[in-house]
């Protein structure tokens, strides 16, 4: 039953992680490095082919060796996330507590994302040049 549960978070953060290529503020990054723990655990199958895919493998490497984030993932999830901080406060319907909340969020994970060593070009295959 427990493998299940890892397959269906999987499932979920790769869902997550798509809807990230396509809208600002969503680091599809994190979500693809999730995906391939729970996948591990709960179908070694499905995580050796993320790991294997020619955006998302030498990014999963990336992390397993060095425990780096590429620059241009930093750049764009960064200012990514500004981006979309910004338009939920010009635009949002939500709260002022609703976007602070957010905005603690966001600036806590992009904390973390700037704290983890950035991965050098040496380190990485040119197919990792292109990744989000």
């Amino acid at each position: 039953m427990l493998r299940y549960v890892w397959i269906v978070i999987g499932i979920l953060m790769i869902g997550i992680g798509a809807v990230g290529i396509l809208l600002p503020g969503v680091p599809t990054t994190v979500f693809v490095l999730v995906a391939v723990w729970a996948f591990t655990k709960g179908n070694p199958e499905w995580a050796a082919r993320l790991e294997t895919h020619p955006v998302f493998g030498p990014l999963i490497e990336d992390w397993r060796r060095h425990r780096a984030i590429p620059l241009s993932a930093k750049i764009m999830a960064v200012s990514m996330m500004a981006t979309s901080l910004l338009a939920l406060f010009l635009w949002s319907p939500l709260p002022f507590y609703g976007i602070v909340f957010i905005g603690i969020v966001m600036g806590l994970v992009a904390a973390w994302i700037l704290c983890c060593p950035t991965a050098r070009p040496s380190d990485r295959s040119a197919a990792s040049d292109h990744r989000s």
